[in-house]
């Protein structure tokens, strides 16, 4: 069965005309179907027959996917714009009576971590063996993440200007937000600081990483790239994203004695953000038995 065989030849006719109506190019037609066949997949319905309870259904099923780190909540957003959109078209054109996904509510999806998204130190040890076998840029990405915390756009956003020195030491300036001088200075780990000039972009290049066409590598590449090297990284062990990295770099900040303002100021998280980390007992559980304070296994040290 391909993925579009759920979907009825009626309602690919509709959608043609639909994406007509909407001037959409070939990449979004091909965006736009790829969205509704899926939607359609996980429901098990046409799409013009698509219920409220359905569509009840399906949100639970998609929450459950975003906490196993299976997608994102950007990737959610645009099924269902995609769906709500194809389905406004529908019941104007007399097809459907009711567009179902005008009234969803997005899944709530809690902040703090879920234990078993939590690498452990081998299968770190693993993750970035895995990382260096794909290019000294991609073991790069992924050491910021686990011994710096750095999120995905914030190592999309990195330029070379970004990296200082001073009296031997190597830190990271990030521009403050809001146009003052309250710039975010991050020290770099001694371990790290070899990995980063090891690999330092060639001469004349703005941003650390960059696409093929030399541009700013954006956050979709990255977590595509990402799940690509999270393949490769074994049988039997577990993949997670980025966000699940960094999440495990910041309860060993904590778990090491790291003050909890302390970390919030370098990795630039308010009050309330880290306070999900810093719950008692969740997080001294976490940091006990997922976050050994021993790094001595990964490969960067």
């Amino acid at each position: 069965m391909t993925s579009e065989d759920i979907c009825l030849e009626t309602t690919w006719e509709y959608f043609k005309t639909y994406a007509e109506s909407k001037k959409l190019s070939s990449s979004q037609i091909k965006n736009y179907k790829w969205r509704i066949s899926y939607v359609c997949r996980i429901i098990g319905k046409d799409f013009v027959e698509i219920e409220e309870k359905d569509v009840n259904v399906f949100n639970r099923k998609m929450g459950d996917r975003i906490r196993r780190g299976e997608i994102t909540q950007k990737t959610l957003r645009a099924l269902l714009f995609t769906c709500d959109s194809f389905a406004d078209y529908l019941k104007c054109m007399g097809v459907v009576n009711d567009t179902p996904f005008r009234r969803l509510k997005k899944p709530v999806i809690s902040d703090v971590p879920y234990s078993t998204r939590i690498p452990n130190a081998e299968e770190c040890d693993q993750i970035l063996f895995a990382a260096e076998q794909h290019g000294d840029a991609m073991f790069l990405i992924f050491v910021l993440a686990l011994r710096m915390g750095m999120s995905a756009g914030e190592i999309c956003n990195l330029k070379t200007s970004h990296l200082i020195s001073f009296d031997g030491k190597y830190a990271f300036s990030f521009p403050s937000k809001y146009g003052n001088n309250n710039d975010r200075y991050c020290k770099i780990p001694d371990d790290v600081v070899d990995v980063v000039l090891r690999y330092l972009p060639s001469a004349g290049e703005e941003y650390f990483f960059v696409n093929r066409m030399h541009k700013k590598m954006v956050v979709a590449t990255l977590d595509k790239r990402v799940r690509q090297v999270m393949a490769t990284a074994g049988e039997g062990y577990r993949k997670f994203t980025l966000k699940d990295l960094r999440n495990r770099a910041i309860f060993q900040m904590l778990h090491d004695g790291a003050k909890a303002e302390d970390v919030s100021a370098y990795l630039g998280l308010s009050g309330m953000r880290i306070e999900t980390y810093t719950s008692a007992p969740y997080a001294t559980s976490q940091a006990l038995s997922c976050c050994p304070a021993d790094m001595s296994r990964l490969k960067i040290m």
